[in-house]
């Protein structure tokens, strides 16, 4: 089993939105910050987790799913975390930050929902543990291919054999000459990280500067790392108005007799 060294840089900005504003962070629409003049309420926005559950839950029980027990990656206040708990016998809902676990545990009272600190990095659950693993709009926010990998390799340890995953990430593919888009992407890159840093100095030193990062995967390193940490049926589906999801399943292994 493959474990990162260091926990990701990016549970920096996600932990300081638990403590200013945990409800944009998980949402952020224009006009809904703490400040605004209309900003979210918890009926409005664990009403949006109830509607995006309606639309994400009839395409994985398409997939194939098991309901014994689910991880949950990246839970924040616990919109889509109050759907899980309807649909499974058990949730483990994982984050990085107490603010966001202490908001999901006053509007989340269902006994079979356990919260879990993490650190990013590990899935703080046993081997082969559940046998379905949900996250949406958290694998965006890594700060690169690798913090993606290490989690998907998490994914599998704790999946139980014929267990499946659905995991919400932004993807793109880009038509030879893969140079210029590379180059491109450098560019972007650096200065993205250049402001990142920044911000992330800012947040140290206890200055709220609003940070929001995408991570964009490549669909042939989705296939390709997927399939070499065991995965099969690895499928990207856009569920909804422009939501792409990786949905892969944990290989049933015959026997040895």
């Amino acid at each position: 089993m493959s474990i990162m060294s260091k926990t990701p840089t990016s549970n920096i900005e996600w932990q300081a939105w638990g403590e200013k504003d945990p409800l944009y962070g998980v949402g952020s629409r224009p006009g809904k910050r703490k400040e605004d003049a209309q900003p979210w309420t918890d009926e409005e926005l664990y009403k949006v987790g109830a509607s995006d559950w309606n639309c994400f839950h009839p395409r994985w029980q398409q997939y194939g799913l098991m309901y014994d027990a689910c991880a949950e990656i990246g839970c924040g206040v616990g919109r889509i975390t109050r759907q899980l708990a309807r649909q499974f016998r058990r949730v483990h809902a994982v984050d990085v930050s107490p603010g966001m676990i202490e908001y999901a545990r006053k509007n989340i009272k269902a006994e079979c929902v356990e919260f879990h600190l993490g650190n990013g990095a590990k899935i703080p659950l046993d081997d082969k543990s559940v046998t379905a693993v949900f996250s949406c709009h958290v694998f965006q926010h890594f700060d690169n291919l690798h913090v993606g990998r290490e989690n998907f390799r998490e994914i599998y340890r704790v999946l139980a054999a014929g267990g499946t995953a659905m995991i919400h990430l932004p993807v793109y593919s880009w038509p030879r000459p893969e140079w210029a888009y590379n180059a491109f992407k450098w560019v972007y890159s650096a200065m993205a990280s250049w402001k990142l840093g920044i911000n992330r100095l800012l947040l140290r030193a206890g200055i709220f500067r609003p940070v929001m990062r995408t991570l964009f995967y490549p669909t042939d390193w989705i296939f390709r790392e997927l399939a070499a940490i065991g995965f099969e049926r690895v499928e990207i589906v856009w569920v909804g108005p422009g939501v792409p999801f990786v949905f892969a399943a944990k290989r049933i292994r015959p026997e040895v007799h």
